[in-house]
């Protein structure tokens, strides 16, 4: 069995793979007898003793080096490419071994081309990376396969472009992971260590908690009360990949106390602007991964970011799609003196999201069509205690102006009616965040009661018609057809507009 990658193999197989540009087979060694699969499943034949494939093993075993699919680099000690172009006839050749590099090590191998400038460019860096690694013993080797010259591979892996880095973990060759990291060298090293090591230090008291806070700009603590509830998982997860960020993990009480915390948390602590943001865990809904990741990247930026090409990757990267930007010239005092009150107004509206919306207006439940804009939409339409009908319309639009009359009607039919409000909103100048309006009209009906359920109507717009939707409490009542005749499929509404905002 082979030392370093657990496999079992035959002295013929070291032989074989001694022809493809391995070590030759030792001089004491037997030649083993020819074996059926069988026979070999049965264990006759194999090395009496543990010993590697002389080919890629033997190399790796005090190499520390390069797994190899195609052209190896070395994290060498003493090793040259030498070896490193020998082992590629053996992995190739046989197809044994792939794994090889140590049993239980990971592996990172980015797939390359020789004439890419991003490969060229990357090279240093990965070379830089895998010294790192060597100097921290970590148990991770790097490699590189030259892609055009193994398709089969290639194609086994996915890859499509170059570079492509995938990390195997443990020797699973079926799921490897995408690398996701910076493509520089210390990028390249603490996304390794996130994964073979863990991705947030544990603490156990204040002074450890502290020392972690004032070692790091932008350190990211979770608080929990239980550290096997799945909430833990999600926030380690997202440790794995956030490597501009340092982070932390506890469940000790005195901590919670000394943080001034009293449920689960997690928590930015940084050493600028307010110097902390709190991210309370929802108790109903736990930790979602989408939500603490805007939040960290939102607030791990100054109130005030200064744009320039070492920020700008950053502030893309947010997916913040309105931004407030002041332009002005550093070497004017006068506008220097602008700064401090764009810093005072920021506060207010960082991360916050923006919906265009009217002004409410003061008389809006004066008329038996209440006006509703996208500042009172939520408030009127999701109020348990009442069933809201709603048409969202244009004003521009020639059926909305043709239903109208009918509208009116139906408003003033039910307007003593405490339990029903009938109501408008201009979907042209209103923004929601509960859906969006593609076609005018559009008519909607919330019923009263929990949750926020939304019946959309999609009948005639007659007075008669709309008036049995309400009845009927937000469904159109089942009418018997004629016995000669089958009931026709309802056709949709002929008087409508339909197309996006943006088409009309």
């Amino acid at each position: 069995m082979c030392v370093f990658c657990g496999l079992f193999t035959t002295s013929d197989t070291r032989r074989n793979c001694s022809r493809l540009g391995g070590l030759p087979r030792q001089p004491d060694e037997p030649r083993s007898p020819d074996l059926t699969g069988r026979e070999r499943g049965k264990g006759k034949g194999l090395s009496s003793s543990p010993k590697p494939c002389w080919s890629l093993c033997h190399s790796l075993g005090d190499w520390e080096g390069a797994l190899v699919l195609g052209l190896a680099m070395a994290r060498a000690q003493g090793r040259t490419e030498e070896y490193a172009c020998s082992l590629l006839g053996c992995l190739v050749g046989t197809g044994c071994c792939w794994g090889c590099g140590g049993l239980g090590h990971s592996q990172t191998r980015p797939p390359d081309a020789p004439w890419c400038g991003h490969c060229k460019a990357l090279a240093p860096e990965y070379s830089k990376a895998a010294a790192l690694l060597a100097a921290e013993s970590m148990a991770v080797t790097l490699a590189k396969v030259d892609g055009p010259a193994q398709p089969e591979l290639a194609k086994e892996f996915g890859v499509t472009e170059y570079p492509t880095l995938k990390f195997f973990h443990h020797g699973n060759r079926t799921h490897p992971e995408e690398y996701t990291g910076p493509r520089e060298a210390e990028g390249i090293v603490e996304w390794l260590r996130r994964r073979v090591g863990p991705s947030a230090r544990q603490l156990e008291d204040e002074e450890g908690a502290q020392a972690l806070i004032d070692a790091r700009d932008l350190v990211v603590i979770g608080f929990f009360q239980d550290l096997q509830d799945e909430d833990v998982a999600t926030f380690l997860a997202l440790a794995r990949d956030a490597l501009d960020m340092t982070f932390g993990l506890t469940d000790r009480p005195q901590l919670f106390q000394h943080f001034g915390l009293t449920k689960d948390t997690v928590v930015l602590f940084k050493k600028f602007d307010e110097g902390r943001a709190d991210f309370p865990v929802d108790e109903e809904l736990g930790l979602d991964l989408g939500d603490l990741s805007r939040f960290l990247v939102t607030h791990s930026m100054h109130l005030v970011t200064e744009f320039n090409s070492q920020t700008s990757p950053k502030i893309f990267a947010a997916r913040i799609l309105n931004h407030l930007l002041l332009f002005l010239n550093q070497s004017l005092a006068a506008h220097r003196e602008l700064l401090p009150g764009f810093g005072e107004a920021a506060p207010r509206f960082r991360g916050q999201p923006y919906v265009l919306s009217q002004e409410v207006p003061p008389d809006w439940d004066q008329q038996p069509v209440k006006t509703l804009v996208g500042k009172n939409f939520e408030q009127v339409a999701f109020d348990e205690t009442k069933n809201v009908f709603v048409k969202f319309y244009a004003p521009w639009c020639t059926h909305c102006k043709e239903m109208a009359p009918a509208w009116e009607a139906l408003a003033e039919k039910y307007k003593d009616h405490e339990d029903i409000i009938i109501a408008e909103l201009d979907a042209t100048a209103n923004e929601l965040d509960a859906f969006t309006v593609h076609g005018f009209p559009t008519l909607k009906y919330f019923p009263a009661g929990p949750g926020r359920k939304v019946i959309e109507y999609k009948s005639s717009r007659d007075l008669e018609t709309l008036s049995k939707f309400l009845d009927n409490g937000g469904e159109l009542p089942m009418e018997e057809p004629p016995e000669e005749l089958a009931a026709p499929s309802p056709a949709p509404p002929t008087n409508s507009t339909v197309g996006s905002k943006e088409e009309l």
